[in-house]
């Protein structure tokens, strides 16, 4: 575990526990894992908010953090030596269920504006909202398949973001890191724009996408 864990006397962690503990006597099986993802949460909030250190920022901090473990996200880890944020997907078996869980690793080095960080989380998080599998090859560097799904992963991370009503004094910066982002890739204003207004066709197939990035 790469945190340290929060004390169990704290108040928060004691109110889950009750609720736990009734869940269990319940056999309310979706409540006892919810409430389970809560307590991660807020180990994982404290841990990020130490490594941020910025008081203004553990509002915003929190919701993000709340939102991504609470939606299937299973950690969300600093990474060191590494220039970039990444994903993982993996299938995890619990009482011999499996289900997708989604391990993000977030890039905390070398940050001049440390609300990056959690543009990053919010983005890697877009990326797990997409469903659609891509193989290596089809990733490779500008392929078409690979400015697909970051665009597809920035337009999930803005819906995200407007749900947050404290990143609103922050729309200026998400902007230029989402574009920083984006022209990494070779991703150009237009491709973007036509993506976010015809959301809807995003199933369509590869042949018609060419269209939004190049036209």
């Amino acid at each position: 575990m790469w945190y340290k864990r929060v004390d169990k006397s704290h108040p928060y962690l004691q109110s889950l526990n009750k609720e736990y503990r009734a869940a269990i006597s319940n056999k309310d099986e979706a409540q006892r894992k919810l409430i389970s993802r809560k307590e991660e949460a807020f180990h994982i909030y404290n841990a990020w908010k130490e490594i941020i250190n910025i008081p203004d920022f553990d509002t915003i901090l929190e919701k993000v953090i709340y939102l991504l473990i609470i939606n299937g996200v299973r950690t969300i880890e600093p990474i060191e030596g590494s220039d970039v944020s990444i994903h993982e997907r993996n299938a995890v078996t619990t009482n011999g269920r499996e289900e997708i869980m989604y391990e993000i690793f977030i890039n905390k080095e070398r940050r001049k504006n440390k609300v990056e960080i959690i543009f990053d989380m919010l983005h890697e998080f877009g990326h797990s909202l997409d469903k659609e599998e891509y193989s290596e090859a089809e990733l490779e560097a500008n392929s078409l398949k690979c400015q697909k799904r970051e665009i597809i992963a920035w337009l999930n991370a803005e819906s995200e973001f407007l749900k947050i009503p404290e990143l609103k004094n922050y729309s200026e910066d998400f902007e230029k890191y989402k574009w920083k982002c984006l022209e990494s890739y070779g991703i150009r204003k237009v491709a973007y724009k036509r993506r976010k207004k015809y959301q809807s066709l995003f199933n369509l197939p590869l042949i018609y996408f060419s269209h939004f990035l190049i036209g």
